[in-house]
């Protein structure tokens, strides 16, 4: 309507922020930064460098298809490393299966199902269903092969400041000589390889947590001989944390779960400097808070019960996080609907 071309950067940015104003929190969900980082890294590829494609219309569509799915995993996996802890190796052959029988398949079934269903036909929505089932078999299959993916834990917040910046300076770049694109065409890929760099050196040498705790304060967790080692072998609420904590701790999720036990219901962590102690049972809590409290070694003291005291308010761990040895505490999701099985 207005001369501009709708696949441009400026009109993913209009609806980034159009998205943003609406509601804020969205900004900070997996969905939303995977979907923006993919489209915006895309578009500025086919955009921005227009890179040249065989003449072979075979092989420009597979050549088209590695290239977009390649540029599409480069560009979402800072975000699926902070919100999954692992990179997918594989991805790029999933991406080329997978975005064909998406786009050109299943969603024009259900765009004619949706439409269909209101006059009682089921048809293309149930096809649409079976194929999707048939795809999740064959990701669930790629899943499977060995080192379909590199667990590589939690990335800092400020890796992901400076991996994104490097990312939007990449975007900057143009196929363009015009001496306004000085920026563009030379400093823009000197400052992404910096920032990037930067914030890959940040994540490698961060250190792991020696204490995991849920947001219920019903799981907790510690490396034992560097393996995490928990105080209960299965919670139906807390399936997500146990994998996730473990690829926290570079360990591979749905391995066995190693369970430490309690003298008299209470955990005590020990660190260089301070100790954390976890309450596992209201009689412990009753019996040990009052001398725990009072010891200045203590930082932390946790338990699934709600602890209300003046004293020690300082030291009580109300949602879930991870502790690292230097005694400071962040938290993390530890919790996915999706996620939980039933008991």
């Amino acid at each position: 309507m207005f001369g501009r071309n709708t696949l441009s950067l400026r009109m993913v940015a209009l609806a980034f922020f159009a998205i943003m104003i609406i509601n804020p929190y969205y900004v900070m969900t997996a969905g939303f930064q995977l979907s923006f980082a993919a489209i915006f890294g895309i578009i500025w590829l086919w955009q921005n460098i227009k890179p040249r494609t065989p003449n072979f219309k075979a092989l420009k569509h597979l050549y088209t298809a590695v290239l977009t799915a390649l540029t599409a995993t480069v560009f979402t996996a800072p975000f699926i490393i902070l919100h999954f802890g692992t990179t997918p190796i594989y991805g790029i052959i999933g991406n080329i299966i997978f975005l064909p029988i998406f786009s050109f398949i299943i969603m024009p079934l259900v765009i004619i199902g949706t439409i269909c269903a209101l006059v009682g036909i089921h048809t293309p929505l149930e096809i649409a269903h079976t194929i999707y089932n048939h795809a999740y078999t064959i990701a669930e299959r790629l899943s499977q092969i060995p080192y379909s993916e590199i667990t590589i834990g939690n990335i800092p917040n400020t890796a992901v400041i400076l991996i994104t910046t490097g990312l939007a300076c990449l975007i900057l770049i143009k196929d363009d000589t015009s001496f306004r694109n000085f920026f563009a065409r030379h400093i823009g890929p000197f400052s992404a390889v910096l920032l990037i760099g930067i914030g890959i050196v940040i994540c490698a040498a961060n250190p792991k947590p020696i204490f995991y705790i849920s947001s219920d304060r019903k799981l907790i967790a510690t490396p034992i001989d560097g393996k995490l080692q928990f105080n209960k072998s299965h919670d139906s609420g807390n399936y997500f944390a146990f994998d996730n904590w473990k690829k926290f701790n570079g360990e591979q999720p749905g391995t066995e779960n190693l369970r430490f036990t309690a003298e008299s219901g209470v955990y005590t962590i020990s660190a260089k400097d301070f100790d954390i102690v976890y309450f596992k049972n209201f009689v412990s809590l009753s019996k040990n808070f009052l001398t725990l409290c009072e010891n200045p070694h203590i930082k932390y003291i946790a338990s699934n019960f709600d602890i209300n005291s003046e004293k020690c308010a300082d030291k009580i761990i109300r949602n879930g996080g991870v502790i690292y040895k230097s005694g400071k505490m962040i938290q993390i999701p530890s919790n996915r609907w999706w996620h939980n099985r039933p008991e």
